[in-house]
């Protein structure tokens, strides 16, 4: 389910589900979907915070690719052999 999950924001003014962690029967640590006082209806997209670490992740890798871009846009020197 956490696949077909997207951050709310530039979609919906609020989340409508949020992730949880929980234990299980046997102790181990699982994620789990909490959904609010509002009912998520057949169809309706389920969206979430990621959360500001993932954003700030997201932006600096998105500043790593474009630093190796812009490096492999740069005419190479061919010498002759």
């Amino acid at each position: 389910m956490a696949r077909f999950t997207n951050d709310y924001r530039g979609v919906a003014a609020r989340p409508n589900v949020e992730f949880v962690e929980r234990r299980d029967a046997s102790g181990a640590l699982v994620m789990a979907f909490f959904v609010g006082k509002y009912p998520i209806l057949k169809g309706q997209e389920l969206l979430v915070s990621y959360g500001k670490g993932f954003w700030k992740a997201r932006a600096s890798a998105q500043q790593s690719d474009d630093e190796c871009q812009q490096a492999t846009e740069q005419p190479l020197l061919l010498l002759p052999p």
